[in-house]
């Protein structure tokens, strides 16, 4: 977690695309790549390319990954 309304999901395995993480329960959170939304309280994978690591936001959180630019 870095503060309470982001996820880092760093791949840590060589070679691996994919990455499994577990999401925190009582939010829903929303994969920053994809823009999918999943349920809290529960594990998911997604895609690891390369030039983007895994990164999920916690919906209604104040961050400014969620704040669009003006």
């Amino acid at each position: 977690m870095f503060g309470p309304g982001i996820l880092v999901a760093p791949v840590t395995e060589f070679g691996a695309r994919q990455r499994r993480a577990y999401l925190p329960a009582g939010a829903e959170w929303t994969h920053t790549y994809s823009g999918r939304r999943y349920p809290g309280g529960g594990h998911v994978t997604v895609d690891a390319p390369l030039e983007s690591i895994p990164l999920f936001v916690r919906d209604g959180a104040e961050t400014p990954l969620s704040q669009k630019a003006h």
